[in-house]
C-alpha cells in the first residue's frame, strides 16, 4: 500500500514554507525535488509561488489585518 502523502508534505506547503525562511528560487526547486521527485515543478513555478506571496502579504502574515 503507498504511504498518503500529508498537506504539510504537498509541493505548495513545502515551496512556501522554503520561500518564507528565506531561500532562493534555485534552494527552494532542489528542495520540492527532494521531497516530491515526481513533481514537474519548475524555477518559473517557484517563482509564481514568490510573487503571489508578494502580492498577498504571506511573509508578514503573523499579525492578521483588520478592516
Amino acid at each position: 500500500m503507498e504511504k498518503k502523502k500529508s498537506k504539510k508534505d504537498s509541493i505548495h506547503s513545502v515551496a512556501i514554507a522554503a520561500i518564507v525562511a528565506g531561500k532562493d528560487n534555485h534552494e527552494v526547486l532542489k528542495l520540492v525535488k527532494r521531497i516530491r521527485p515526481e513533481c514537474r515543478t519548475t524555477i518559473a513555478s517557484i517563482s509564481w509561488y514568490r510573487s503571489r506571496i508578494k502580492k498577498n502579504g504571506k511573509k508578514n502574515d503573523k499579525k492578521k489585518k483588520t478592516g
